[in-house]
């Protein structure tokens, strides 16, 4: 980087404001409270006839709302602007605006001076970089205050931590002090001096040429034109010399916008270059002073409020801050400025002494306090906007959705709401609404208990029970996801289809089921034909799968709707069952390849061998070829393949009735008593009892042939055996342990066995259990030992 020259510095902040040409360009940092309070000086002084402020200038529509008594900021912008190529999606992209932003300082000032108000950046729909919709875009550049050498190099040279610390030191220091000639002279300078050390990219030349046509314009619009004009302070530099910027501007997409109630933990949350300065609610408390009083904040005043404010709000939460703790956190914050240099302690310091006095444990206790500080300063507050202002489709759709299936709108009050599924087709569509709802994630709602409806039937769990509050936070969710879609279905088929491309795009190996899983949540948000390019999507990736074990899954999903009367019942047009028929299809194809698996994948293929045999021998089954999966598995037991998949293919087969079992029990006896060939004795064993534990778990003649084995055999063989034995049989539930237990005990007439304790041995034993019944793990206990808690 090459230094800025102190000399160009200072000529460019003096080139800011030209009485006698009529222009004033006003360098800001997006949010800062210092540049709007000696903004509107400004134009109080200056009472001028024209105000321009940096923002798409087709955002012109919607000033008067902006300056409506009933709006109350914070509130946004925002912009759908139209993805070339899709037909569904646009991008969402968010113009915030606060109390104590410039730009809405401006507006407001320049309206009560009887000024013509202009938007002169490039219309919205230029900014779109991308398909990206349901993310916030920024229309406001913050980046160059917050990186670079020129920044790094003063962070240096002040002792301030990063870019954001350096403004607040250079300048939000003086909020409420000085002259606005003094204060945008200084601000202009240190703006060229960004602008000489990070040259800029050729979209924001095309906005500034943009920009610089909107001035010359009102620096020709009457006899003596007064023109204020409001920029960020990078592009400050070059609109002072509006006549030397030409340049054509690229025709943006088409672009619809509203004016809509915002937060500050979403404007917070949008970051980088278009959040300005973080933590929003601390310097909305330092506006909200500097208004009331007409001067500088009272820092120290203000400092105890905020440790005292949070302090109250833990103490809420049921968290306790001793009072020398938050002294302590009061003295280091002044003393902190104090080295630093400043009047008194600023967001920096306050956070700097929250983490050294409110912590003295774990350095991850340090991250939670000082981050639950940090929410404390970034604040909670909700905007407001005018009636006149609309709503945007989507948001519209939902509410009057909501109303219809009486949700309260009106307030956020959370409440509860059961319904019953299964049985009442109005509490079947308020399910659908809410299950869509939560797929565009607004936290309207979240079930407290009900069924899984993806695991299959379940006899417990009959009804859903919901927590339901509409919020301001709500709206804030729709709006950003308004880029989807004007309607709740369109709106989560598209969200849908954009989790199912980011499965995609990860190709983590496996997640077949996982993509099968984002079409059920289609079906439960009552979804129909929208989903059919999310089925079609699945359709391919289903014939291209090689992984047995996720098509073994995706098929029970798959069939699990087939066969479903419930809330996961899909529409005729989605063609379920040709779904189903093609999971069925491929993994009868991919059987055949079985045998060249590595062997870690061998027990997952076994395990999707039995999830099919279980499909086809349940509800739908009936509709599936099993005869082509028999024979498959004919074909696998004939060829030459590990024993284990030998095994679970010959239980299969005998659960089948293609073969018997004493076919089965031949070749298991061979394998415990053959040789062992590097995959030990009981591989075969362990196939049949991963494929077809059933055949082991009865009487018959499976079992006769293990037991036989085991009781030919010496004790040092049965040792070596037995490692081999535990793994085979681990696979088996508790239930199929059970079963064969009660076998195993009768077919030898074993009873249970009597155990006589030393009495203090008993008593000792007594004490521990009482002791775990104490400390509450009396139902782990009991189901540990098998008797009732």
């Amino acid at each position: 980087m090459q230094d800025p020259d102190r000399k160009d510095l200072g000529q460019a902040a003096e080139r800011l404001f030209s009485p006698g040409r009529g222009l004033w360009v006003v360098p800001v940092r997006h949010h800062s409270p210092a540049c709007a309070w000696a903004l509107e000086a400004l134009i109080r002084e200056v009472a001028p006839t024209h105000l321009l402020v940096e923002g798409p200038d087709d955002f012109d529509r919607h000033i008067d709302n902006i300056l409506d008594p009933g709006t109350r900021p914070p509130v946004a912008i925002v912009a759908l602007t139209e993805v070339e190529g899709a037909t569904t999606l646009r991008t969402a992209s968010h113009y915030p605006l606060t109390a104590h932003s410039p730009e809405y300082v401006a507006l407001r000032a320049g309206r009560a001076a009887g000024a013509r108000l202009r938007f002169i950046d490039l219309p919205s729909g230029t900014f779109q970089d991308g398909p990206t919709p349901a993310i916030a875009q920024p229309l406001q550049d913050d980046l160059p205050f917050t990186s670079g050498d020129y920044i790094d190099a003063l962070c240096q040279a002040t002792g301030c931590r990063d870019g954001h610390d350096l403004w607040d030191h250079l300048f939000e220091t003086r909020l409420g002090t000085g002259t606005w000639q003094e204060f945008f002279r200084d601000v202009g300078a240190y703006c060229a001096g960004l602008r000489q050390a990070a040259p800029p990219d050729a979209r924001t030349l095309r906005r500034e040429a943009h920009m610089a046509r909107h001035v010359r314009a009102a620096l020709g619009d009457g006899a003596a034109p007064r023109v204020v004009v409001v920029v960020g302070g990078y592009h400050a530099p070059v609109l002072c010399d509006p006549e030397t910027v030409t340049q054509d501007a690229a025709p943006g997409a088409p672009a619809t916008s509203y004016l809509v109630r915002y937060g500050f933990a979403a404007l917070d949350a949008l970051g980088g270059y278009a959040a300005g300065l973080p933590l929003p609610g601390y310097y909305d408390r330092l506006w909200t002073e500097v208004q009331a009083t007409g001067a500088a904040p009272a820092w120290g005043a203000t400092a105890l409020a905020l440790i005292s404010g949070h302090a109250e709000a833990l103490r809420k939460d049921g968290h306790l801050q001793p009072v020398p703790t938050l002294v302590e956190s009061l003295r280091l914050a002044e003393g902190l400025a104090r080295l630093r240099g400043r009047p008194g302690p600023m967001r920096q310091d306050l956070l700097d002494a929250a983490a050294s006095a409110m912590v003295k444990g774990e350095a991850s206790d340090r991250k939670l306090w000082t981050a639950d500080f940090a929410r404390y300063l970034r604040g909670d507050r909700l905007g407001q906007v005018c009636r006149n202002a609309g709503l945007p489709p989507l948001v519209a759709d939902a509410q009057s959705r909501a109303a219809a299936l009486r949700f309260a709108v009106t307030d956020s009050t959370p409440r509860e709401r059961r319904l019953e599924v299964r049985r009442k087709p109005a509490h079947r569509a308020a399910s659908a609404f809410l299950h869509a709802m939560a797929i565009l994630e607004t936290g309207f709602a979240r079930m407290t208990s009900g069924p899984d409806y993806m695991a299959g039937p379940d006899p417990v769990h009959l009804h859903e029970h919901w927590s339901v509050a509409w919020s301001a936070r709500v709206e804030a969710r729709l709006i950003e996801s308004a880029a989807l879609g004007d309607t709740l279905p369109s709106a989560c088929a598209a969200q849908l289809l954009l989790d199912y491309e980011t499965l995609e795009a990860e190709a983590r190996r496996g997640d077949l089921p996982l993509r099968c899983r984002l079409l059920l949540r289609g079906l439960l948000a009552g979804l129909g034909g929208e989903l059919m390019p999310l089925a079609r999507r699945l359709a391919q990736d289903i014939a291209l799968s090689r992984d047995p074990s996720a098509l073994a899954e995706t098929l029970r999903q798959l069939n699990l709707v087939a066969v479903t009367r419930g809330p996961l019942r899909a529409p005729a047009v989605l063609d379920i069952r040709a779904l189903v028929s093609a999971a069925f299809d491929r993994l009868v194809w991919l059987i055949d390849s079985l045998p060249g698996l590595p062997a870690d994948d061998l027990p997952s293929a076994i395990d999707a061998l039995r999830l099919v045999n279980a499909v086809l021998a349940g509800p739908g089954g009936e509709a599936l070829d099993a005869g082509r999966f028999a024979a498959a598995l004919d074909r696998l037991a004939a060829s030459r393949v590990p024993p284990a998949l030998l095994g679970a293919a010959l239980g299969l087969g005998a659960l089948a009735g293609r073969r018997t079992e004493a076919e089965v029990a031949a070749a298991v006896a061979g394998g415990l008593a053959g040789m062992d060939l590097g995959e030990g004795r009981s591989a075969l064993l362990a196939g049949v009892l991963r494929a077809a534990p059933a055949i082991l778990c009865r009487n018959g003649p499976v079992m006769d042939a293990v037991d036989a084995h085991l009781a030919r055999i010496d004790e040092p063989a049965f040792l070596e055996l037995l490692p081999e034995l535990r793994a085979a049989f681990s696979t088996l539930t508790a239930q199929e342990t059970a079963r064969l237990a009660t076998h195993v005990a009768t077919r030898h007439a074993l009873g249970p066995a009597e155990t006589t304790l030393d009495p203090a041995d008993a008593a000792a034993l007594r004490k521990v259990l009482d002791d775990l019944v104490t400390q509450g793990l009396g139902a782990w206990l009991a189901q540990a030992t098998g008797e009732r808690a």
